[in-house]
């Protein structure tokens, strides 16, 4: 084993010394490294105005010194190429946050500019396979622990009592014998037990009553970010601040609109001239714009164009190699017309369906036709008609039903959605009877 001598000691600490001393004087170089050089725009913002340019300064500390100056917090000097509050994820307009399922908070962050907010996400319900007592749905696991957690506090004040109750009465029945003191012990465990319960729930009530709730942080959302690749939609590019020529015109959200209602029809092509920051976009990207009329779906293939590259119908949306997008459960649903569009007793819905008819025909959505007007009996549900593209006839009626029933995507039928669950033509009490597989609405 090495030794060091006494001798060596004082080398040794003059090194680290050394060593210490180059690595501060290389301190100041790095941060006059890593400090932008030059004027640039000085960002500020104050809660409840937003951020914004209050000048341009020589550099970050006179920046940082404006800003204290007019009691606000510093955010950026911004040289030229460097990112600004204006790109900033967590800020969404109101409307895109509400259109996104999303919540805009309430004021006007520091950090974004005026007019945007943070969007955060709204609570979910989420139905219990076994139910907590009478609460069947939460919203989010804090949510679920603090109904078990009451349950509980219930549950052992309920058993506390019953334990109370048996002690009694073991106590008045072996009164004058050694099982009266088994009967004062029981008792006085339960009150002691009892006492704890209360207490516990008494002190989190009084130290911090959100303990209790178990409240999750509602932190802020991201924006969705889009990159620039053929075949991507114009509309989001163009309502994300990107400017987008189209027909020798270029458009930029706020500076020049688009073809009511939103945008070109489908499939317009567009290039992508600029992102928000204004800054030249590389190779200029194309892009689609998909504006369709309603109860159809813009459907692209970029890379071979040809007339399926049109706004489709339900039935015509199937799974085929390069063409976006892709049926599913959400893009077949929103191809469903809603009920005030519709004649009464009429109900429309185009559904997400997996290969039938023998495999025949690929995933895609399916064109679901009732019509109340033709229901009077639970019977009548099983002749719904059902129409897809074959791919070997084409498009047309695939059929009703009862013929192509277990159609959909998932455990339930359409069928049993008809007849058991949804009834929306009012004629039931309906139930599903099943026999040699084959599914069949009848009445209750």
């Amino acid at each position: 084993m090495t030794r060091y001598s006494p001798s060596r000691i004082p080398a040794l600490v003059s090194l680290f010394v050394a060593l210490g001393l180059w690595m501060l004087a290389l301190l100041p170089v790095a941060s006059a490294a890593a400090s932008p050089s030059g004027p640039c725009h000085c960002w500020c913002g104050k809660e409840g105005e937003g951020a914004a340019i209050i000048g341009e300064e020589p550099d970050g500390d006179a920046c940082t010194t404006k800003c204290v100056s007019q009691k606000k917090e510093f955010l950026m000097c911004q040289n030229e190429g460097d990112p600004s509050p204006a790109g900033d994820l967590q800020c969404w307009e109101p409307a895109e946050c509400a259109a996104s399922g999303k919540h805009p908070v309430p004021g006007k962050p520091y950090d974004c500019l005026p007019g945007f907010q943070y969007c955060i996400s709204g609570d979910v319900p989420m139905h219990l396979g076994l139910p907590i007592g009478d609460v069947g749905v939460v919203v989010n696991l804090g949510d679920y622990i603090a109904r078990m957690y009451q349950f509980l506090i219930g549950s052992g004040a309920v058993f506390a009592m019953v334990m109370f109750i048996i002690g009694g009465v073991q106590y008045m029945l072996t009164a004058g014998s050694g099982g009266a003191r088994q009967g004062t012990d029981r008792m006085k465990n339960a009150v002691i037990g009892f006492v704890l319960l209360l207490a516990s729930y008494l002190i989190l009530q009084t130290v911090n009553p959100q303990t209790l709730k178990l409240q999750l942080p509602q932190l802020p959302t991201l924006r969705p970010v889009l990159l620039p690749g053929d075949g991507v939609s114009c509309l989001q590019f163009y309502e994300q601040g990107y400017t987008v020529k189209t027909d020798g015109k270029e458009y930029k959200k706020g500076t020049a609109d688009i073809s009511s209602p939103h945008g070109f029809a489908c499939p317009t092509k567009g290039e992508l001239l600029k992102n928000p920051a204004d800054a030249e976009v590389p190779d200029t990207p194309a892009c689609y714009w998909d504006r369709c009329n309603l109860g159809k779906i813009c459907r692209l293939n970029p890379d071979k164009p040809s007339s399926k590259n049109k706004c489709s119908d339900c039935w015509e949306v199937v799974e085929e190699e390069g063409f976006s997008p892709k049926p599913s459960e959400g893009v077949c649903q929103s191809m469903t017309l809603s009920a005030e569009l519709l004649n009464p007793g009429e109900k429309f819905a185009c559904v997400y369906s997996r290969g039938y008819l023998n495999q025949v025909r690929p995933p895609g959505c399916s064109y679901v036709e009732l019509n109340c007007n033709n229901i009077s009996k639970c019977q009548d549900y099983g002749n719904v008609l059902v129409r897809g593209v074959d791919a070997a006839n084409g498009s047309g009626t695939l059929g009703t039903a009862m013929d192509r029933d277990g159609i959909l995507a998932g455990s339930e039928s359409l069928i049993y959605r008809y007849c058991k669950v949804d009834d929306p033509c009012g004629v039931g009490p309906c139930r599903v009877q099943t026999a040699a597989s084959v599914a069949t609405c009848r009445p209750e």
